[in-house]
């Protein structure tokens, strides 16, 4: 019940923070303004002045805007009980202040609803990591860690091997002609750049990519299921503290990052599917996104850039998974005259991974719905992406619903995602 107030009373801050934005656009005079409560005193209206200026805004406001606001300063009134119970009139007090004397967004409420919506991912991803990884990747699993740590642990000493090897016969036949060229040898050969060298940058798997993991400072392993669970719990403790207080900062962040990429570093092709670097990939923006040090969640503002930087990431995971289909060999995802074309979705939903109680009803529906599905299909993913780059409040809405919607259409016709 804790939990679900703190959702509750900062959905009501969202509404607090609309209200005061819509004082300022409405056309409410300063003398209403001033009616309504005091904002630097409470942060919300109250008493006879407050419930006197809303039933005034009602009868008299020639917009539809302003009566919306009357409307809505009844109901922060009659909820002024509930928010004082919650303890957080206080810290919305300074952010409707500040939407009151300005109308530039700041993104903080789109902020704490995103860091919310990224904890119950990580929630889902580590409960999942907590019970299934023993079995994957442990100790006695299908394809243990330990044979990805031995295997890049021996390419790393036999890289390191050649390089000493290479950098004596640099010497013998070679010799620094400037400063600068010897300052650079004597750093790129020291002990310390040897030991980087061979305990991280030369510890790669079959592709040459690192693998950083902290399943590295383990003593033994053999014994590696108690730091499997362990880093799954310390992710379940920090995406709580997410989802609990809907703020974060760089350090907690950086935490759930690097268990995600220790998971991913020895998880083989449990860990190879696209979704799991896609949210490495997210939450190495969600680094930028939050304060260093500060839980706040009010600090801002947010940075416009990792704004724009997080757009382009879901248009590239959009426009990716369109093109795929259509460069593609299947003529299944393409238009034509022979009946296989356009015919992906007659088969998908018999086909996917796991699918769920509804899939029956949707793989029933006609062959033409079936057709109209591949076309929406491109639609979503090959045009409507460019909305999310138009720097247009009402383009970029209009994109993220659409993906919205997309996304809630796959989860409620299977798990595919």
């Amino acid at each position: 019940m804790t939990l679900l107030t703190v959702i509750i009373s900062s959905s009501l801050i969202g509404c607090g923070q609309a209200f005061a934005f819509t004082l300022t656009k409405s056309g409410a005079t300063q003398q209403q303004r001033q009616q309504l409560g005091a904002f630097p005193l409470t942060g919300i209206a109250t008493g006879p002045a407050s419930h006197e200026c809303a039933s005034g805004l009602l009868q008299n406001s020639t917009t539809k805007k302003s009566r919306k606001m009357g409307s809505f300063v009844l109901l922060l009134t009659a909820a002024k009980p509930a928010l004082a119970s919650a303890n957080i009139i206080s810290s919305a007090k300074d952010l409707l202040v500040s939407q009151t004397a300005t109308t530039t967004s700041t993104f903080l409420l789109t902020r704490i609803l995103f860091l919310r919506m990224l904890a119950i991912v990580y929630m889902a991803a580590f409960s999942v990591a907590k019970f299934q990884n023993k079995g994957l990747i442990g100790d006695n699993g299908i394809l243990p860690a330990r044979n990805v740590l031995d295997i890049a642990e021996h390419r790393a000493k036999n890289k390191a091997r050649r390089r000493k090897e290479w950098v004596e016969e640099r010497k013998a036949y070679t010799s620094p002609t400037t400063i600068v060229e010897r300052y650079k040898n004597n750093f790129l050969d020291s002990k310390a750049m040897d030991l980087f060298r061979e305990k991280f940058w030369y510890r790669t798997d079959g592709m040459e990519r690192p693998l950083p993991t902290l399943l590295w400072l383990a003593n033994d392993r053999n014994k590696l299921n108690p730091w499997l669970d362990g880093l799954a719990n310390i992710g379940l403790f920090l995406s709580t503290i997410m989802l609990a207080t809907g703020s974060a900062n760089a350090l907690l962040i950086l935490g759930l990052y690097v268990i995600q990429r220790s998971f991913m570093s020895v998880g083989s092709v449990f860990y190879g599917y696209g979704w799991e670097p896609q949210l490495a990939e997210l939450t190495f923006h969600t680094l930028f996104l939050v304060p260093l040090l500060s839980m706040d969640p009010f600090f801002g503002p947010v940075p416009k850039l990792v704004i724009w930087a997080s757009r382009f990431y879901l248009f590239k995971i959009m426009i990716g998974a369109g093109l795929i289909k259509v460069k593609s060999s299947d003529i299944k995802w393409k238009p034509g005259k022979m009946p296989a074309n356009m015919s992906a979705m007659d088969y998908f939903y018999e086909t996917q991974p796991v699918p769920n109680p509804f899939s029956r009803f949707f793989h029933n529906k006609p062959k033409l719905w079936h057709r109209f599905e591949v076309w929406s299909n491109h639609f979503v993913e090959l045009v409507s992406p460019f909305l999310l780059l138009i720097p247009w409040r009402s383009a970029t809405v209009a994109g993220g619903l659409i993906q919205i919607m997309f996304q809630m259409i796959l989860i409620s016709s299977g798990n595919l995602r």
